[in-house]
């Protein structure tokens, strides 16, 4: 089969109170999805949001089979989220995507084709400006100077193999 990732990953994206960009969100995966033929699924998962988040995704997304809302009671955090979502999918490939479009869902597919190329984890950054490019900056090289890792943006979109994450040892409590 030609780019196998492409039928079997999960685009997870965690959201707090991200009522406002859901419509915009859901309706662009939509037309990626119709536009590279992509076959996976999409797990939004609410983390505790009071402004109905989740009631909003599940609307817009109403008739796409691929898409499902879980939630969380309480606002956990991103790594909680990407434990639900990852132990709720079945799939080979997670790509981790936030909501708030500060990437394209235009990247996905382009993530999808480099695990297929046999990358374990692919990451991306963001590029121009954008919310919190500081506090970002300012971490990332933190991360650099401490763990003497070549990272450009820790918090950006990821992509990578199931094996991969069951590799690692995330604590709930990140």
């Amino acid at each position: 089969m030609q780019n196998p990732a492409r039928h079997d990953f999960t685009v997870i994206i965690p959201a707090f109170d991200e009522a406002p960009v859901v419509p915009d969100l859901i309706r662009e995966l939509r037309a990626t999805f119709a536009r590279h033929d992509l076959q996976g699924e999409v797990f939004l998962v609410d983390d505790g949001s009071t402004d109905g988040t989740a009631e909003l995704a599940e609307k817009e997304a109403a008739g796409w089979s691929h898409f499902k809302v879980l939630r969380h009671k309480s606002n956990l955090g991103k790594t909680e989220a990407l434990l639900t979502a990852a132990e709720a999918s079945s799939c080979s490939y997670l790509v981790l995507f936030d909501a708030d479009l500060q990437h394209s869902p235009e990247e996905i597919p382009r993530f999808l084709d480099k695990l297929d190329d046999g990358w374990d984890v692919v990451t991306g950054r963001k590029v121009g400006n954008y919310d919190k490019r500081a506090v970002s900056t300012f971490y990332n090289r933190l991360w650099r100077k401490i763990f003497d890792v070549p990272v450009s943006d820790l918090n950006s979109m990821k992509a990578f193999r199931r094996r991969t994450l069951d590799g690692l040892l995330l604590r709930h409590d990140w």
